[in-house]
C-alpha cells in the first residue's frame, strides 16, 4: 500500500463480493484549491485489481485520514466515507467536534474502523451535542430562472470571515470558472449557534457577507429562506418551497427593518463618498461638495425597487449627522444609527444599523447603488431635492420585445433542433434540446406559430438569452 502515501482525501468505499473497491480522489498538499475542485468534479475512480486483506486496507485508510487532517487545510481535511457522511459531515464536526477531540475520536476514522469490524472506542454518553448547526449548499444556479445552471468566471469572490461559528467548504477562488460540463456546486456554508435561532441568524449574516459576481447563484434564495418567518419557526415540510414560492422565486421580502437599513446605509455611504470627493484638490467649488455638506443638507433617498423584488419607487428625505464611529440618519422623523468602518470600493457593508449587525452587498451604479440582503435586491440612489425632481422627468427605457423569439434560458450546448424555417408548430411542441451540467433540457413552444428564422445549429455553444430561433 506504499502507493497510497500521496492520497489525502477518501470519498467513499464500495464493497463487492470478490474484492474491495475504492472511489478515490487523488490530491496533493501543494495543490491549488481550484485544481482540487476540478478533480472533485472529475470524480476519478481507481479500482483495486487484486484482492487485499481487509485489515491492511482499513489500516492504510486510517493512516491516510490522519495524515490528511495534519497536512490539508480544514476545508478539505476530512476523509469522507460515504454519500451520507459527505453530505452532513461538516454539521457533525460543528456539533460534536469539541467532545470528540476531548476523547481522542475522529468521526471518519471511527467509521472506517467500524467497517473493518472493530468496536467503537467511545460510548454514546461520551459524545455531547453542542447547540445547532445549519448547512446551506451554494450552487451556480439562477433561482429567478427556475434554478437553471449558470456558467462563467467568478469575477469577484469575497468569502465571509470564518470563525468557530462559520465554516465554508469550497474549492473555488476569484478568477475560477464554472463550466457547463460539471456539477454547479460552489461550496457548502455551515453555521453553528447555541440555539436554532442563533444558527439561523449567523447563517443570514454569512450569506449576505458572501459576495460572488460573474455568475448567477442561489444565495438570494438561501437568504430569503433564512429570513422567512415560517422557516424560522420550524414550520417546514417537503412542500415548503412549493407553498412559499408557488409562482417561482421572485426575491425576498422587503421587511420594514430592511427598508430602514437600505435607506440609512445609502445615506451613510453617500455621505462618506461626498465628503471624500470634497477633499480632492483642484475641484470646482460648489455647495454640494463642501466637506460638511452631507451633514448640513437634506438628501432624497430613492428606492427604485427592481423587477425581482416587486417593489415600486419611493422617495424618502434623509439627513446625515456624523457621530463617533458612524452617523445618525434622520429619515423623516425617525433616527437610525449607523456604525461601520466601510470604505468606498468595498463590496460588502458590514456594521451596526439600529444597533443590529447588518451585512449588505454593495454594487456601485452610475447613479447610486444596488443593495442585496436577505434575498432582496434593490437599486438605491441618493440625490439632492433638485436632482430628484429632474430625474423623475427622465424617460424610462422600454424593455425589448422578445415575444417572437426563443431565447436560450441557460448556458449550454445545442444537441438537436427539431424544426426548420417555415415549419408550423403547436404550443408544447419540442423545438430544441440544450445540454447543460450533464442534463438535456427540452425547449418547447409557448404557443402556436410559424418558424421564421433559425439562428443556430447542433453543436453551437449558447449563452443565456442568446436567440435560438424567431417566429413570424
Amino acid at each position: 500500500m506504499s502507493d497510497m502515501d500521496g492520497l489525502q482525501v477518501i470519498e467513499q468505499i464500495k464493497k463487492k463480493p470478490e474484492l474491495d473497491t475504492l472511489n478515490i480522489l487523488l490530491t496533493t498538499s501543494d495543490m491549488h484549491p481550484g485544481d482540487l475542485m476540478r478533480l472533485r468534479k472529475f470524480n476519478i475512480i481507481n479500482y483495486l485489481t487484486k484482492p487485499i486483506k481487509r485489515t491492511e486496507l482499513f489500516e492504510a485508510l486510517s493512516m491516510t485520514v490522519r495524515r490528511t487532517q495534519d497536512d490539508v487545510q480544514p476545508a478539505s481535511a476530512h476523509g469522507l466515507v460515504d454519500s451520507g457522511s459527505r453530505a452532513d459531515h461538516p454539521l457533525r464536526i460543528l456539533l460534536v467536534e469539541d467532545s470528540a477531540e476531548s476523547i481522542g475520536a475522529d468521526l471518519v476514522e471511527a467509521m472506517i474502523r467500524i467497517a473493518a469490524g472493530e468496536k467503537l472506542a467511545v460510548r454514546q454518553e461520551d459524545v455531547q451535542m453542542q447547540g445547532w448547526a445549519i448547512e446551506a449548499r451554494l450552487y451556480a444556479e439562477d433561482p429567478f430562472r427556475g434554478f437553471l445552471p449558470s456558467i462563467g468566471r467568478l469575477t469577484r469572490y469575497v468569502p465571509p470571515e470564518e470563525s468557530e461559528t462559520v465554516r465554508l467548504d469550497t474549492g473555488v477562488y476569484e478568477g475560477a470558472e464554472i463550466t457547463m460540463h460539471y456539477d454547479p456546486m460552489i461550496g457548502k456554508l455551515i453555521t453553528h449557534g447555541e440555539t436554532r435561532e442563533e444558527a439561523i441568524a449567523t447563517m443570514r449574516g454569512a450569506l449576505d457577507a458572501l459576495y460572488i459576481r460573474g455568475i448567477s447563484h442561489n444565495i438570494p434564495f438561501l437568504s430569503a429562506v433564512m429570513a422567512n418567518p415560517r422557516f424560522q419557526k420550524g414550520d417546514i415540510s417537503t412542500d415548503f418551497i412549493d407553498q412559499e414560492y408557488a409562482q417561482g422565486f421572485q426575491g425576498g421580502r422587503l421587511s420594514p427593518r430592511l427598508k430602514d437599513a437600505f435607506v440609512a446605509v445609502a445615506a451613510f455611504l453617500n455621505a462618506i463618498e461626498v465628503s471624500r470627493n470634497a477633499q480632492i484638490a483642484g475641484g470646482i467649488a460648489a455647495p454640494i461638495v463642501e466637506p460638511d455638506a452631507p451633514q448640513n443638507r437634506e438628501w432624497i433617498v430613492r428606492l427604485n425597487g427592481s423587477p425581482d423584488s416587486g417593489q415600486s419607487r419611493e422617495d424618502l428625505p434623509a439627513v446625515v449627522a456624523a457621530t463617533q464611529g458612524g452617523a445618525t440618519v434622520m429619515v423623516r422623523e425617525k433616527a437610525i444609527s449607523v456604525e461601520s468602518d466601510w470604505l468606498p470600493g468595498q463590496p460588502v457593508f458590514s456594521g451596526l444599523v439600529a444597533r443590529k449587525r447588518t451585512f449588505i452587498e454593495v454594487d456601485k451604479l452610475p447613479l447610486g447603488y444596488r443593495f442585496t440582503s436577505d434575498g432582496v435586491s434593490m437599486d438605491v440612489a441618493v440625490l439632492t431635492p433638485r436632482q430628484a425632481a429632474l430625474h423623475a422627468l427622465m424617460p424610462k427605457k422600454k424593455a425589448p420585445d422578445t415575444s417572437k423569439k426563443l431565447l436560450c434560458p441557460m448556458p449550454g450546448l445545442v444537441v438537436s433542433i427539431a424544426v426548420a424555417e417555415g415549419d408550423s408548430v403547436k404550443a408544447g411542441q419540442a423545438l430544441v434540446v440544450v445540454e447543460a451540467m450533464k442534463m438535456e433540457n427540452i425547449l418547447r413552444a409557448a404557443r402556436d406559430g410559424v418558424v421564421a428564422e433559425v439562428h443556430t445549429v447542433a453543436g453551437d455553444s449558447l449563452a443565456v438569452d442568446d436567440v435560438i430561433l424567431e417566429f413570424e
